[in-house]
C-alpha cells in the first residue's frame, strides 16, 4: 500500500528546490495537479501520473498541504526531512483522500514522488502548487421570482447561505428577476444585483458574470478571474440551466453558483424559481479557484 504524506503549515512563495541527499537514488519526475474538489472543511487533490510511476525506483506519491501565517517560506521547496510531518495511507495513485482544512485559511497543495531510497523529487515546474481554501456551500437551493405586487423569497445572501425575501434588499447579494421581453426567449430569469432594483438606495452593487468551464460539479475549483464583470447598472445575467456564474461581493469575497434548473411561471411569476448549487469563499480577495500558480 502506498502512503500519502501531508506536511503542514507554510505561506506561499517562489522557491528553489533543495532536493535529496547525494547518496540517494535518481529523483523521479513530478506529477501534475489537474483538479481539486472542496467542501467546507476538506480538499481532495487529483493529479496526472508521473512518467516514472511504473519504474522500479518508484515508491509513492507525496502530497504536502501548507496553510497559515506562522511558518517559513522555504518549506514548499524543502527535502524529505523538512517537508514530512505525518503520513496517511491511501490506495489510489492519482488522488488523495480529503485533507482536513481550517476555515479562514488559504492552503497550498503540492504533489511530488518519493523513490525507493526515500528521496522526494521536485515539484512540477508548470504547476508547482494549487491554492485553495475551505468555503461554505450548498446544493439544491431555490430562489423564487421577484414581483412588485407581493413579497417573495427572491434573494440570496452568501455568507449565511440563506434565501431572503423582498423586505431585505439591503442584505441580499443578488435576487431573481422574472420578466417578459421582446424577442426570444420572451420570458427570462435574470440574476440581478440588488442595486439595480433601486439605484437611489444603498443596496449592494454585487458584480456577476457567466463562467465558461469544463467543471460539472460546484465542488470543483474553477477559475474566477477579476475581469468581465457585469456592471451593477445593468440588469445582471440571464440564468440558464447547467451553467456556472461568478460573483464578486462588495466585501471582496468571491462566490459561484451552478444552476441546476430554471422554471418560469408566466401566470404567477413569484412561483418561478432557479434551483442551484453554490459555494462562497469567506477569505477576502481570494479568487484563485482553479489549479495553478
Amino acid at each position: 500500500m502506498k502512503k500519502l504524506t501531508i506536511a503542514g503549515i507554510a505561506v506561499l512563495a517562489m522557491f528553489i528546490f533543495i532536493g535529496g541527499g547525494c547518496d540517494g537514488g535518481v529523483l523521479l519526475e513530478a506529477p501534475e495537479i489537474w483538479k481539486v474538489e472542496l467542501t467546507e472543511t476538506t480538499a481532495k487533490v487529483f493529479w496526472h501520473a508521473s512518467i516514472d510511476a511504473e519504474t522500479e525506483d518508484f515508491k509513492e506519491y507525496v502530497v504536502y498541504a501548507f496553510g497559515g501565517a506562522d511558518t517559513l517560506l522555504y518549506e514548499l521547496s524543502g527535502d524529505n526531512d523538512s517537508l514530512a510531518d505525518y503520513e496517511k495511507a491511501f490506495t489510489t495513485d492519482t488522488s488523495a483522500a480529503p485533507l482536513t482544512l481550517t476555515t479562514g485559511t488559504v492552503y497550498y497543495l503540492q504533489v511530488r514522488v518519493r523513490n525507493v531510497d526515500d528521496e522526494v523529487g521536485d515539484y512540477s515546474a508548470t504547476k508547482p502548487y494549487v491554492a485553495c481554501a475551505p468555503r461554505k456551500g450548498g446544493v439544491g437551493t431555490q430562489v423564487y421570482g421577484q414581483i412588485s405586487t407581493a413579497n417573495s423569497n427572491c434573494g440570496f445572501k452568501f455568507s449565511p447561505g440563506t434565501v431572503v425575501d423582498t423586505t431585505k434588499y439591503a442584505e441580499m447579494d443578488w435576487f431573481l428577476d422574472i420578466y417578459s421581453q421582446a424577442g426570444t426567449p420572451r420570458w427570462v430569469a435574470q440574476i440581478t444585483p440588488p442595486w439595480a432594483h433601486d439605484t437611489l438606495k444603498p443596496y449592494k452593487k454585487t458584480q456577476m458574470k457567466s463562467i465558461t468551464t469544463t467543471a460539472k460539479d460546484v465542488g470543483e475549483q474553477i477559475e474566477i478571474t477579476d475581469a468581465d464583470w457585469i456592471t451593477p447598472l445593468k440588469s445582471g445575467v440571464r440564468a440558464d440551466s447547467a451553467k456556472f456564474y461568478g460573483f464578486k461581493c462588495v466585501d471582496t469575497t468571491y462566490a459561484k453558483i451552478l444552476v441546476q434548473k430554471v422554471f418560469i411561471d408566466t401566470v404567477n411569476e413569484q412561483n418561478s424559481y432557479v434551483k442551484f448549487d453554490w459555494a462562497w469563499q469567506s477569505t477576502k480577495g481570494f479568487r484563485f479557484l482553479a489549479p495553478g500558480q
